[in-house]
């Protein structure tokens, strides 16, 4: 409680708070005598007074500033151990998340791929396309190709793949360049990759087959290769869905726009 003391007790009034105090004109304060401080509300300023108010202004920032810079250093250290865990445990994990990250992409756009596909063929299963490669398909087509059936060849192929066995057999007839090429088995067809290309879902597939191949100059010698040597070679396929559709010739819908041997070796 503060006393206003002048003529005796005249009323009794709840302080404000210095802050209060402090946004009133005229604030006086000076010592008298045997009254000790006086605190006067109007008046010109003493040097007393603004003395007491520098006093406690100086005073509340000494605080503010001393609470203020403990919190700042607390929160300092607490923020670098923070990081220093987290980077911690980032460098742990961090394999093991571009593993996963990579895996969940293949999948999800495998995932795209394989809508886009039953959108076009409803019936569409990776299983029943890659069953029917195997059976039909590839050892016709190995089978075409050894044999220069370009007809057949036009028909499951793409201009690209047909315009490039078509020229090879249209050299070797110039050159007189005969190859026995024969086809004895297909190993397991299995895909590799779905993707787009464009706005065309494609399907990449491996496979391995055993064959003898040889080559011949047009006076019969042997130019490379020999019909006992029996070779595994490792082909990769890509097909597209045929835009006229099913066929006779490609009862699954779906047309080879790449071949290639990639790599070979001798069984025996």
């Amino acid at each position: 409680f503060f006393f206003q003391a002048e003529d005796g007790i005249r009323d009794l009034r709840m302080s404000r708070g210095l802050g209060d105090v402090s946004k009133r004109q005229g604030i006086n304060a000076e010592y008298g005598g045997d009254k000790g401080l006086v605190i006067h509300e109007d008046g010109p300023q003493t040097a007393a007074g603004r003395a007491l108010q520098a006093f406690f202004a100086d005073a509340r920032h000494r605080v503010v500033d001393s609470t203020v810079g403990e919190l700042k250093r607390k929160l300092e250290a607490s923020d670098r151990e923070v990081a220093k865990r987290t980077l911690e445990a980032a460098g742990e994990v961090s394999d093991a998340f571009i593993t996963v990250r990579t895996k969940v992409l293949e999948q999800t756009e495998t995932a795209v791929v394989i809508d886009n596909i039953r959108k076009r063929l409803p019936n569409f299963e990776v299983d029943s396309l890659t069953d029917q490669l195997q059976g039909v398909l590839v050892p016709a087509l190995l089978s075409a190709i050894s044999s220069n059936n370009l007809e057949y060849i036009e028909k499951v192929c793409s201009d690209g793949v047909y315009a490039q066995h078509a020229a090879r057999y249209k050299m070797d007839l110039e050159e007189g360049i005969e190859r026995v090429h024969t086809i004895l088995d297909v190993k397991k067809i299995e895909v590799q990759e779905a993707s787009m290309d464009g706005v065309d879902p494609q399907l990449r597939f491996v496979f391995t087959s055993h064959e003898t191949q040889a080559t011949y100059d047009k006076h019969g010698k042997s130019i490379e290769g020999t019909e006992d040597d029996v070779q595994a070679v490792l082909y990769d396929m890509i097909l597209k869905i045929n835009e006229g559709g099913r066929t006779k010739e490609m009862p699954h819908g779906w047309r080879v726009v790449q071949l290639q041997p990639v790599n070979r070796y001798s069984v025996w």
